[in-house]
């Protein structure tokens, strides 16, 4: 009898530890849901920037603290730059814009701006009149190219 006493007080421990595992699984399923929910509605917070109705007649192309602003009304430079930018898409990003290395590139259409952008070497942009600096998550401009047409241009 004594051994029987021992299996039942060991099923009884096994019971305790189920129930026990049990409640450890509704914790980790309840802090893994919280953090989804977390990491989901800060998702939901950060939001995609598209620039896609870039209509031109010219460009104005300006180099960090460069005196010199590339003004063109060349069809094919202004589109070669608008194509750059507009596939892209941009969402928020933390890092600063290095002033020293950016370029500006301002879309009119007469005297009106269809699109503004600001460019550094790393791929940091600011966008329009958009708060903050962005990334394109999906590429970026060629950063050499814009360099290219505005050395060029000169």
């Amino acid at each position: 009898m004594g051994h029987r006493e021992s299996l039942t007080e060991s099923n009884a421990g096994c019971s305790g530890d189920f129930t026990l595992r049990e409640g450890n699984m509704k914790i980790r399923f309840s802090v893994l849901l919280a953090l989804l929910f977390v990491m989901t509605a800060s998702g939901c917070s950060s939001k995609e920037v598209r620039i896609t109705n870039i209509s031109a007649d010219n460009v104005h192309v300006g180099y960090a603290v460069s005196s010199y602003l590339l003004i063109s009304e060349d069809e094919d430079t202004i589109k070669e730059l608008r194509e750059m930018v507009i596939p892209l898409i941009f969402q928020k990003s933390e890092e600063k814009i290095d002033f020293l290395s950016a370029y500006a590139i301002v879309f009119k259409n007469g005297d009106e701006v269809t699109a503004r952008i600001r460019v550094d070497k790393y791929g940091v942009f600011e966008l329009n009149d958009e708060e903050g600096t962005y990334k394109a998550n999906n590429g970026s401009v060629d950063y050499n190219r814009i360099r290219e047409i505005f050395e060029k241009k000169q």
